[in-house]
């Protein structure tokens, strides 16, 4: 848990925000108090919290899970670059799959 609250932080840190504004970023019901606890490697998350956070960092769920520590999985120069069409069709199937999970969640799957 440490590790993965390390990843998440480092990310944060990324992006300039504080752990306030992630959780707003993140939703499914985090705040300040649930991300410090999650960074400090004290406090688990669900799946779908986990999701969240990746989604609002703009990194994969296995990057954050993974050891080595993540990076900010998509930037391109140039929108019609191949690199850019693929990042976005993993994005495009990141949300539909997320947003399969949030509809499971929904109905108790």
């Amino acid at each position: 848990m440490e590790e993965l609250g390390t990843r998440i932080r480092a990310l944060r840190d990324q992006h300039g925000w504080s752990q306030g504004e992630l959780a707003e970023a993140a939703g499914r019901g985090l705040d300040r108090v649930k991300i410090t606890k999650i960074e400090g490697g004290t406090r688990g998350l669900s799946s779908m919290e986990l999701a969240a956070i990746a989604e609002a960092l703009h990194v994969r769920t296995d990057q954050l899970l993974q050891p080595e520590p993540a990076v900010v999985a998509y930037r391109a120069e140039n929108a019609d670059s191949p690199a850019a069409r693929e990042a976005k069709e993993w994005f495009d199937a990141f949300i539909r799959d997320y947003r399969r999970m949030r509809r499971m969640d929904r109905l108790g799957a």
